[in-house]
């Protein structure tokens, strides 16, 4: 009340309330520094996420879309039923570039060793996942995949939701599966089917009113696709190949980082692990 302005009716203003002075433990300041440093490496992960993806995207589209690849100076181009193309490329179906997998399974025990990735794991319009469940989740209507397939929302496909897997699992049939025809163009396959035009192909060749699902045989399996000469596909392969794989790794890397900051917090305020005497570094934005 010391601090209370007026006379009848004593009251407290926003000024005074807001330069009052709060005790803050030291340990609570390092163990806010300490959950803050898990924050960060997955904010850090994060934005190399999204640069590896436009990097990947960026070369897709300046190779295979607007043509400057490399040596593109010295390349006749002819003409073909998507336009002019490089000479030595041609145009196929998608079907011939990526293979659709219909590898079904039941629920039960013989998938403890498989991570469940139904369609709402998987981000929108990102090569990175999202989140993983329990293979104990997967109930009814399952796919197999194997590391290194792409799967493909087919669930309202204009909600852009293509993911390369970097583990083995499980899925529902609301995702298509994918495999490269070739190893050597599982990059090219990938971005291929990341691409907008191929997903617009698929939504406008879905069906259902409500609910709309994407169509591969006799529909999406027939969508032309400009294959480039393979010389230059493995190139490709050699430069993205290892950007896929750098975003499925640290998808386990922040798994890790947010599952050991979820195990450690409780037993740092509950004091089963003391910071009191750790020299921790501490900034105002670890108490913010």
């Amino acid at each position: 009340m010391k601090l209370a302005g007026g006379g009848t009716f004593p009251n407290l203003t926003q000024d005074t309330i807001r330069n009052f002075e709060i005790p803050f433990p030291e340990h609570r300041r390092k163990i806010a520094a300490i959950l803050s440093a898990y924050d960060d490496l997955i904010e850090n992960n994060l934005r190399r996420i999204k640069i590896l993806e436009e990097m990947a995207q960026n070369l897709y589209r300046e190779w295979f879309v607007k043509f400057r690849f490399p040596g593109h100076q010295h390349v006749r181009f002819i003409d073909s039923p998507l336009g002019r193309i490089p000479e030595g490329w041609e145009v196929k179906r998608l079907d011939q570039v990526a293979l659709f997998q219909n590898n079904g399974t039941d629920a039960g025990e013989h998938l403890s060793d498989h991570v469940y990735m139904p369609i709402d794991c998987i981000s929108k319009r990102s090569l990175a996942i999202c989140e993983i469940k329990s293979w104990k989740e997967a109930q009814s209507s399952l796919h197999l995949f194997d590391e290194g397939d792409i799967l493909f929302g087919a669930m309202r496909p204009y909600f852009h939701k293509v993911v390369v897997a970097p583990f083995k699992g499980v899925t529902r049939k609301t995702c298509f599966v994918f495999k490269s025809v070739l190893p050597e163009c599982h990059a090219f396959t990938a971005l291929t089917l990341f691409q907008d035009s191929t997903v617009s192909f698929a939504n406008s060749h879905s069906k259902g009113a409500t609910i709309p699902y994407a169509v591969w045989p006799q529909s999406m399996d027939g969508m032309p696709v400009v294959f480039p000469s393979i010389k230059l596909v493995k190139r490709f392969e050699d430069a993205v190949g290892p950007m896929i794989a750098r975003i499925g790794t640290m998808f386990f890397q922040n798994t890790n980082l947010r599952r050991t900051r979820d195990l450690l917090l409780p037993k740092l305020i509950s004091g089963e692990v003391d910071v009191s005497e750790l020299d921790i570094a501490i900034s105002e934005e670890a108490i913010a």
